[in-house]
């Protein structure tokens, strides 16, 4: 039962499966407002942290796409010997796999 309000529905605090299905976070660029376009870094660092134009939007697109991977864990075959029985996988979309 709500606490905070005595006229608060009860019924506007039931939730089912079909709810609350987002998840935000805010990722902080900077310290500054608008940092110097000298720190932003260029697209060809999208895909490599290495990579001498690695600034804040490089960064945060890598951690926005990390983010998207996790929503759903997959498995991917990227070799296999059906003779030998052996094969080999990654695994994508998790932290952590036992």
């Amino acid at each position: 039962k709500p606490c905070t309000a005595d006229k608060y529905s009860p019924s506007k605090t039931r939730y089912d499966s079909e709810m609350l299905r987002v998840l935000n976070f805010l990722v902080e660029t900077s310290g500054s407002k608008a940092p110097s376009d000298s720190t932003l870094g260029d697209n060809d660092a999208i895909f490599s942290a290495m990579h001498s134009g690695n600034g804040h939007v490089p960064r945060n697109v890598r951690l926005m796409l990390m983010f998207a991977d996790l929503v759903q864990p997959y498995i991917e075959i990227v070799d296999k010997d059906p003779a030998l029985g052996i094969f080999s996988w990654e695994v994508g979309g998790a932290m952590y796999v036992d």
